[in-house]
């Protein structure tokens, strides 16, 4: 593996100091996503553990840990949304929608007229 050459004993220095939850809680199938994000962040930024090593450890691409210690997480558009904010993000979906049909109607009715 290509970390191992460039971070000899990282991985190996990491693994000594990672508790077996904190190990457990960066792997790639941890039921709880946000809080394996969190962890992986909290690595990066606080220890400065490379991602390169991270990756190594959890099982996710360079450039997910990547990505997760740029954001503090690996979600879609970058955020998790609350339920507001989801119902926000629709309904603004739906009244960009409504302006853009309401703009045609009105370009054909000057187009052509009232029909």
């Amino acid at each position: 593996m290509m970390s191992e050459n460039i971070y000899p004993t990282e991985k190996e220095e990491l693994l000594k100091i990672l508790s077996k939850d904190d190990l457990q809680k960066i792997q790639k199938y941890y039921p709880f996503k946000k809080k394996r994000d969190e962890k992986i962040y909290e690595l990066i930024h606080e220890n400065g553990v490379s991602c390169q090593v991270l990756a190594g450890l959890c099982g996710l691409a360079k450039s997910s840990v990547h990505r997760i210690g740029q954001r503090g997480h690996n979600g879609n558009n970058g955020s998790y949304l609350t339920n507001n904010e989801k119902n926000l993000r629709n309904y603004l979906n739906k009244m960009q929608t409504t302006v853009e049909a309401f703009h045609r109607e009105i370009k054909r009715i000057l187009r052509h007229g009232r029909k």
